[in-house]
């Protein structure tokens, strides 16, 4: 515990010390020799308990109990006096005090009262926590049951009676904006708090207007995507379109901590209520532009091409094409420049800016063929030089990203049909053969 003494003989605030330190040495003490004294302490220290005489100059025991009624939190307090008077015991009780002690103080007495107090601080501490876990499962429970409502809003699905809560809760009857964003989580990211995050949206939207962020039920394995609402914001003018770029790009720094962030910003909404969910599908499309682009900034939704606009124009058909073509081999090129480390899809998505589920699809979709395949297929292509050069089976391993010998020796047997030292042998007799 954190004690406070206060006494004005110097003797009389010794001996309390000594006594309690040799009851229980584990305690912080703290002397004064007046109430003035002890109210600035307990409001700098914030003590557990205060052991005060009650005769003192300037603020009796009593009166300095009366100026402790007003502080929060409040210490226990328990009085100590030479006089054993049924009133003054009587009057401090009755203005909040813990206990009455006799001076001289008896030891056992003494020890009782510093153990009561202990037991009453540890249970009010587990109330406390307990409290507060309540209200933290109370509050989780209200977001999800909030994000609920938004989400079922945005996809037209909200009965009529929940509509009307909704409206009354979040005041959709308003112009503002709809905003997306997806947060590709960082692999091996086990302090993920979709909570924090959901604040942090709110707190860099709400610069625009007054922002509500929420979680989309519609999570994808280490997706999180998430709608903020900003109502009262301003039509989508150049200067307010700056000003959004600002928002996220201070944003940045904060929630590229959990990974790659994605914003797509729908059109202006004159009433959310009516034109929320149309707002809502072409943010999402933006966003979903964005993969690439957002690095740059937020994808605004008239800034995505429309997708009959593409199929029409041979030249922005051929120019996505021919970039998707140059950043599959970029990521080939980047496989095998690092064959000997440790590399995995999500090491790989990180590096090209990709969240690594959609990052898997896509090479996919580009070259025919999944990550681990290149991966599998260019150490082996590498196994094989070095093995035809004459390198030894474990030093091969190693440069082609293989620590374990025999994990290596499975792989190219089952690739290959013959074990690495098969292979060796027979590069080597047909070179001599030449």
């Amino acid at each position: 515990m954190n004690i406070l003494i206060v006494d004005d003989e110097p003797r009389h605030r010794r001996g309390m010390m000594n006594l309690i330190l040799s009851l229980s040495p584990g305690n912080r003490l703290n002397a004064v020799g007046d109430g003035e004294a002890a109210l600035k302490r307990i409001r700098e220290d914030r003590p557990d308990l205060v052991l005060t005489d009650i005769r003192m100059p300037n603020m009796d025991g009593l009166q300095f109990l009366k100026r402790l009624e007003s502080e929060r939190p409040k210490p226990r307090v328990v009085m100590v006096s030479a006089y054993n008077l049924f009133d003054y015991a009587q009057e401090a009780l009755r203005y909040g005090a813990s206990d009455y002690l006799l001076k001289p103080v008896d030891g056992s007495k003494h020890e009782a009262m510093l153990r009561r107090i202990e037991k009453e601080l540890e249970l009010e501490e587990r109330q406390r926590h307990e409290t507060n876990e309540q209200q933290r499962r109370l509050g989780r429970a209200q977001s999800v049951y909030r994000s609920r409502l938004f989400a079922d809003w945005l996809e037209g699905s909200l009965p009529a009676d929940e509509a009307r809560e909704l409206e009354r809760t979040e005041r959709l009857q308003a112009s503002g904006l709809v905003i997306f964003t997806e947060i590709g989580i960082k692999p091996r990211r086990q302090d993920f708090d979709a909570q924090q995050v959901l604040g942090r949206l709110e707190k860099g939207w709400s610069q625009l207007g007054d922002a509500s962020s929420f979680v989309l039920d519609s999570w994808q394995e280490g997706i999180m995507q998430a709608v903020t609402i900003i109502r009262g914001s301003a039509p989508l003018s150049s200067e307010e379109r700056t000003a959004i770029r600002g928002c996220a790009e201070r944003m940045l720094g904060d929630l590229e901590t959990y990974g790659e962030v994605f914003h797509g910003i729908g059109p202006f909404c004159a009433l959310l209520q009516a034109e929320g969910a149309d707002a809502f599908r072409l943010a999402r499309e933006a966003g979903s532009h964005g993969i690439r682009r957002s690095l740059h900034g937020p994808v605004f939704y008239d800034e995505r091409p429309a997708p009959e606009a593409a199929s029409a124009n041979p030249e922005v058909c051929a120019n996505a094409e021919a970039e998707a073509d140059a950043l599959a081999a970029d990521c080939l090129k980047w496989i095998e420049e690092h064959l000997h480390e440790e590399l995995t899809l999500e090491r790989a998505a990180e590096r090209f800016f990709f969240n690594p589920s959609y990052f898997s699809t896509w090479i996919k979709q580009q070259t025919g063929s999944t990550f681990t395949h290149h991966l599998t297929e260019a150490r082996m292509q590498r196994a094989r030089l070095l093995l035809g050069a004459g390198r030894r089976i474990r030093e091969t391993a190693e440069a082609c990203g293989y620590p374990d010998t025999k994990y290596f020796c499975r792989v190219f047997k089952k690739m290959h049909g013959m074990s690495p030292a098969a292979y060796k042998h027979g590069s080597i007799r047909q070179v001599t053969a030449e």
